[in-house]
Formats: structure tokens, sequence, C-alpha cells
């Protein structure tokens, strides 16, 4: 894989960068990018890059408007199916942009220590991963994610969401979306609503992975969510959790 690793400033990054058109992995983080950074790599870099599958833009203080710049470059990058954007200052404004915009290969986006906060309608189907661990989530951020887990077509295999507000109800409500999923294994919740989620939250899981009211219901449980992240979970839930771990099911 040929990948760089830029450590030093930007300016010096560019000549290396419009020789490395065959380049799979880019790492530009903690580089201060500005906005006309953002337009020469999205109108000179990226539109050579057509094998890049992997990106880091970490820490780089990009904001919506150099979003709406960099997914313009990043149409042409057939196989990218990974861009870390931690530690930035995207919005839910951001993230439409980015959910609209990004190539049809792409799966997994890594958002944590944004400034999202779901206040708006999103759909969130056509990720695999979706990093969103320390954004501001607003109260009804949980019914947003919950609109797109049941949903048929929703591809969420891993959703991180720790260090965010959600509590005991938004517990609830994530559970119950979880109830038709069979897509999503794990849902990192720890260290949520910075008391964490209480026993009362995460036993809203126990009917979801295992619905004891017939036999049907039963055989009808999650049986594909296996992690809900390193939490003081009650025991019934971890117990069902492993379960779905193993191959005897």
């Amino acid at each position: 894989m040929a990948t760089i690793l830029m450590m030093t400033s930007w300016q010096g990054a560019i000549p290396s960068l419009t020789a490395c058109t065959a380049m799979q992995e880019l790492n530009l983080s903690c580089l201060g990018l500005s906005t006309r950074s953002c337009t020469v790599l999205s109108a000179a870099i990226f539109p050579q890059m057509a094998s890049l599958d992997f990106l880091t833009l970490v820490g780089n203080f990009i904001g919506d408007g150099c979003v709406e710049i960099l997914v313009r470059g990043l149409v042409g990058c057939k196989h990218l199916h990974t861009l870390r954007l931690e530690s930035n200052r995207i919005t839910d404004n951001g993230l439409d942009m980015l959910i609209r915009g990004l190539p049809d290969s792409f799966s997994r986006l890594e958002l944590s220590g944004n400034q999202i906060t779901l206040a708006q309608q999103l759909p969130l189907l056509r990720f695999e991963k979706l990093g969103l661990s320390r954004n501001p989530l607003s109260p009804g951020a949980p019914q947003v994610v919950a609109a797109s887990l049941v949903n048929p077509g929703c591809r969420l295999k891993s959703l991180e969401l720790t260090y965010t507000n959600i509590g005991d109800e938004g517990a609830a409500i994530l559970a119950e979306s979880l109830r038709s999923n069979r897509k999503v294994v794990e849902m990192q919740l720890a260290y949520c609503n910075v008391t964490n989620i209480t026993e009362t939250g995460w036993n809203e899981f126990l009917s979801t992975l295992c619905d004891t009211s017939s036999i049907d219901a039963t055989h009808g449980s999650n049986h594909t969510l296996q992690a809900l992240g390193y939490a003081d979970i009650p025991q019934g839930v971890e117990a069902l959790l492993r379960l779905n771990q193993s191959q005897d099911k």
C-alpha cells in the first residue's frame, strides 16, 4: 500500500502530494488546514488520487464550509471507504453534506469530537461504521438514530455514541429500534450522560435481546447485537450479549 503520513507543514506537503497520484492512504492530521488549503486539496490533489481508499483529516479545525469544498474533490475517489474527521468543527449541516456527497464506495465515517447535535432528521443509512462520540447530541438525537436503525435499508454495523448526552430515555428509544434490526453488531454507549446510563436504561435492552413473552417472540429477538461498550452493564444484559457472540445462539 502506498502510504504517506504528513508530519510537517501544509506548504511542504503540496509538492509531495501532487506527485503521489497512486496513493491509497493519506494522513493530513493536525495541519490547521484553511479554506484555501481545502480548496487546493479538492481542486488539484484529490481528483488525481483515483486509488485513495483511506483519508485522515483529524484535528484541522475543519468546519462545514471546508466540508463542502472537500466533498466536491472526493467525488471522483471511487475506492474511498474510510474518512476520519475527528476533532474538527463539523455540525449537522456538514454531516448532511458528507451523507449526500461522498462516493458510493464509502462505508466508514469517524466524527468524534465535533459539533454534531442530530437536531434535524438525517439519514444515517449508508454507513457501516459511524463514530459520533464526544458530540453535543440533542435530546432528540436518539430518535434520529432510531429512525435509521428501523429502516430495512440501514447498513450500520457499528455505532459509537460514547461521552454524549444520551441517558435512560435515549437508551430505551435505541433499544426499541434494535428489535427488528439485524445489522448492528456493536453500539458503544459507555460513559453517556456524564454519569453513565443507569441500570434502568441498560435493562431496556433485556427484552430486545430476549423477549420472553412467547416462543415466537424469543426466536424473533435480536441475536445480532454483541456489544454496548465498556461500562457497568447489568449482568443479565451482559450475559445476553455474550450469548450473541457465541456460535450456539
